[in-house]
């Protein structure tokens, strides 16, 4: 974790609270991270402010440890994997021709 943008030589690891964890949730063990560029970003402060303390690293490979009731397609035990398309709907006409990263949120 970063306490302070601009600070990124200066991190440690450190114990946070994660969100409720949901219907639609999946926990993943992690395994290995990959950082790239939007991560130096966000860490050197080149984007603006972020909220501190950070952790970056959002494309990730793990195991799953635990799913949400509603979670269909995963199960304990599986080998999981998260890139950068989080919070996608998968419904919109961005997302069914493959532009998720163009999804607008309101």
């Amino acid at each position: 974790m970063i306490n302070e943008l601009g600070k990124y030589k200066d991190f440690k690891k450190q114990e946070f609270k994660p969100k409720k964890f949901g219907d639609n949730d999946v926990d993943i063990k992690i395994e290995c991270c990959g950082v790239c560029g939007s991560d130096v970003h966000t860490i050197t402060g080149g984007w603006g402010d972020a909220p501190t303390p950070i952790c970056v690293g959002h494309e990730v490979v793990g195991k799953v440890v635990k799913v949400g009731s509603k979670v269909t397609t995963l199960k304990e035990g599986d080998r999981a994997g998260v890139g950068a398309q989080i919070w996608s709907c998968l419904k919109c006409q961005n997302c069914k021709v493959g532009s998720i990263r163009s999804v607008l949120y309101s």
